[in-house]
C-alpha cells in the first residue's frame, strides 16, 4: 500500500532514512550525521507543510519499506516546479513494484497541485533507479562529473526532468 506518511509513521520513516544512507552512500547527497531527513522533528515539519512538501511511504504487512519526498520550490519565479528525492526501497523488498508505485504516487500528487515540471537527480551508482525514472518519462537535463564522494569513490549525478500534466494514452 503506498499512502503519505503520517505522525505515526515518523520515527519508521526516521529509521528507514538512516538505512537508506548506510546502505548506498554513493545514491545521496546526504550523510547519515546531521542528515535533516532522519531528524524526527524535521520529518513533522515536513508532514505539516502538505501539500506542497509530501512524504509517501510504501507499506507491506503495516511495515514502512519504502519512501520518496516531493518538495515544491518556494521562491516564487520557480513555484511552478517541484523536486523528487529520497527515493529508497529496502533491500528485501525490491523488485516488488513498490519504487514504480511510490514514484506514480509523488508524480500523480505533483499533478494534482498544479506543478508544470518534476526533476530530480539520480546518481550513476543507482543504474536502477534511472531506468525507473526513465520508464516515468523522465528525461536527462544534465550531468555532474564528481557530484559526490564517500569512501573514496566518485559518482556523477544525472539531472532528470519531467513536464506535466503527463500526455494521456488512449
Amino acid at each position: 500500500m503506498i499512502r503519505p506518511i503520517t505522525d505515526a509513521d515518523v520515527e519508521a520513516a526516521a529509521a528507514l532514512r538512516r538505512e537508506a544512507l548506510l546502505d548506498a552512500p554513493l545514491a545521496f547527497a546526504a550523510s547519515p550525521e546531521g542528515d535533516l531527513g532522519s531528524d524526527p522533528e524535521a520529518i513533522q515539519a515536513r508532514i505539516a507543510d502538505a501539500p506542497d512538501s509530501m512524504t509517501f511511504g510504501a507499506f507491506e504487512e503495516g511495515r514502512l519499506v519504502g519512501l520518496v519526498s516531493v518538495f515544491r520550490e518556494t521562491h516564487a519565479k520557480r513555484a511552478h516546479r517541484a523536486n523528487v528525492f529520497a527515493m529508497y526501497v529496502t533491500a528485501a523488498q525490491r523488485r516488488r513494484g513498490f519504487a514504480a508505485q511510490l514514484l506514480e504516487a509523488a508524480i500523480l500528487h505533483a499533478e494534482a497541485q498544479g506543478i508544470a515540471w518534476l526533476r530530480l537527480g539520480v546518481s550513476e551508482s543507482a543504474p536502477g533507479a534511472r531506468r525507473l525514472y526513465e520508464a516515468a518519462g523522465f528525461q536527462a537535463i544534465g550531468e555532474e562529473p564528481d557530484a559526490l564522494r564517500h569512501g573514496g569513490q566518485s559518482a556523477s549525478e544525472t539531472q532528470m526532468a519531467l513536464a506535466l500534466p503527463r500526455p494521456t494514452v488512449r
